[in-house]
């Protein structure tokens, strides 16, 4: 830039020295020889930076990638969503989404048809996208997400669909890619993952009693207010001289599923129904924890948050 600039001085100071003659402007031209008149046409050639020059200029990194923010989307079952794939960026570029994961639960991701994309008009969907990395073509990043018209609605999400946004040269050459946005899709009940137990135990497992771990107890009947249920029995009771309470607490884990980013259900709630057979449940033989730590019916471990060093929220 600093040569275009320097040149382009040069050039118009050329200009203004030939616009300073008093003599009439038809004249200039005449007044000058010929060699003159070929150094100024080169001099306003050599200011303009070639193509290469410019892309090359656009494609050095500007320090700010863009973002693809996780989206939370409602889906009735047999229905459908037109999902916009945004994305930020803090330069303000024009965007380009990709798709980077596809539905896996029997659902459709299209492409819009060339006549919805541009005008509005239906049909809504155009091709369906076959594999991941496939790039947008819909106007403002938009795709059509269709459920299948025999479809049952499951405790938890539908799917978790990726995306990622590049920021964009004028010549429309990537300049950087975000990290992976997660579109959640879920059913009007909103939940995210849950189980039901509706016929085994889901992979549930108990750490801390008798054994490391083993797996919970499936019952397929209902006690009060029970219905299709896992339980354990505790295998060893420890009880700490001074304080009395049991010095061997044993958790419930949840399976895979509730497991990895779930990020989206920030300011949601977790919700469960918990029971017992038999027991003193008087305030003043309650179990006071290791130490009297004070018990938690709930630990959420983090191993990502505080710089990857793990967080456990109780």
């Amino acid at each position: 830039m600093a040569e275009a600039l320097q040149t382009n001085t040069a050039t118009a100071a050329a200009h203004d020295a030939l616009s300073s003659s008093k003599s009439p402007r038809r004249l200039h031209k005449a007044l000058l020889p010929r060699s003159i008149w070929a150094a100024v046409v080169v001099l306003g050639l050599a200011g303009l930076p070639s193509i290469d020059g410019q892309e090359a200029q656009y494609l050095k990194p500007d320090g700010h990638n863009p973002l693809a923010p996780h989206q939370l989307v409602v889906v009735p079952r047999g229905g459908n969503a037109l999902v916009t794939l945004q994305g930020y960026d803090l330069d303000g570029d024009k965007l380009r989404a990709s798709v980077t994961k596809l539905p896996a639960s029997g659902a459709t991701l299209y492409q819009l048809s060339r006549v919805f994309s541009d005008y509005g008009y239906e049909p809504i969907h155009g091709k369906a996208m076959a594999s991941a990395g496939e790039t947008v073509t819909g106007s403002q990043n938009r795709v059509y997400y269709k459920r299948p018209t025999a479809d049952v609605e499951p405790i938890g999400a539908w799917d978790v669909v990726e995306f990622t946004v590049s920021d964009l040269t004028p010549f429309g050459v990537d300049k950087s890619t975000s990290l992976p946005g997660k579109i959640t899709f879920v059913p009007p009940s909103g939940i995210i993952v849950g189980s039901h137990f509706g016929r085994d135990t889901e992979g549930w497992e108990i750490v801390g009693n008798k054994a490391a771990s083993h797996a919970v107890t499936y019952e397929a009947s209902s006690r009060g207010q029970l219905n299709q249920y896992v339980y354990g029995s505790d295998d060893t009771i420890n009880t700490d001289v001074t304080g009395g309470s049991d010095r061997s607490i044993w958790f419930f884990v949840a399976p895979a599923k509730f497991h990895g980013h779930h990020g989206i259900a920030y300011g949601g709630a977790l919700e469960f129904l918990l029971s017992s057979f038999h027991g003193d449940f008087r305030t003043e033989k309650l179990n006071r924890g290791l130490d009297r730590s004070g018990l938690h019916l709930v630990e959420i471990h983090c191993a990502e948050c505080n710089t990857n060093r793990g967080v456990t929220i109780a």
